[in-house]
């Protein structure tokens, strides 16, 4: 996991789709999309354990956040406080579309087709990271990027503190999606 802004919008999404479809039989079974127990789990986990590792990443490393595709100190510090807004709210938007994708495919007796684009979605992660290697794994300034000089993640305090966060993270996924497949209650 390297929550950069352009990743963590496509993981924001994986989450929530792999939420809905582990869930099926759950959310099939739920009376509304909008108001139930695993849509509302799926909320709290982004707020919770995504967006403040999100937003203390953008406000301490918002270079690397911004994956240097562009040099954030040539913007106004209000308009990267706005990016930042923004891409916050983005990360949750993209998981409620995430879900509610799913949760769709899944009432509708379309599993499959939510498997295939939880795939697909992967699939971009994947090949998203393997062009943007560089830039994922390389941490510091807009200008130690450029000069060669930025310090690899994992030499870096944050690469360790991305590794315990992504077990966290996990960990917490896990268990809710566990607790929620073996809640045999109508929602």
């Amino acid at each position: 996991m390297s929550p950069t802004v352009p990743f963590d919008f496509v993981l924001s999404f994986v989450f929530g789709a792999l939420i809905a479809l582990a869930c099926g039989p759950q959310v099939k079974q739920a009376r509304s999309a909008l108001f139930n127990p695993i849509f509302l789990g799926a909320i709290l986990f982004e707020i919770f354990f995504f967006l403040p590792f999100g937003i203390y990443l953008y406000y301490f490393y918002t270079d690397w956040s911004w994956m240097y595709f562009f040099n954030p100190a040539h913007l106004l510090p209000r308009t990267v406080q706005i990016l930042g807004l923004a891409a916050m709210a983005g990360y949750l938007g993209s998981l409620i579309i995430g879900y509610q994708l799913a949760q769709f495919l899944v009432r509708h007796d379309l599993e499959k087709t939510g498997r295939v684009i939880l795939g697909l979605a992967l699939l971009v992660l994947a090949i998203f990271s393997l062009l943007t290697l560089n830039r994922l794994f390389s941490i510091g300034s807009y200008d130690d990027f450029v000069a060669g000089q930025a310090t690899l993640l994992m030499q870096h305090r944050v690469g360790y503190l991305n590794t315990l966060v992504g077990i966290v993270m996990a960990g917490s996924l896990f268990f809710m999606i566990r607790t929620f497949r073996a809640s045999p209650r109508r929602h």
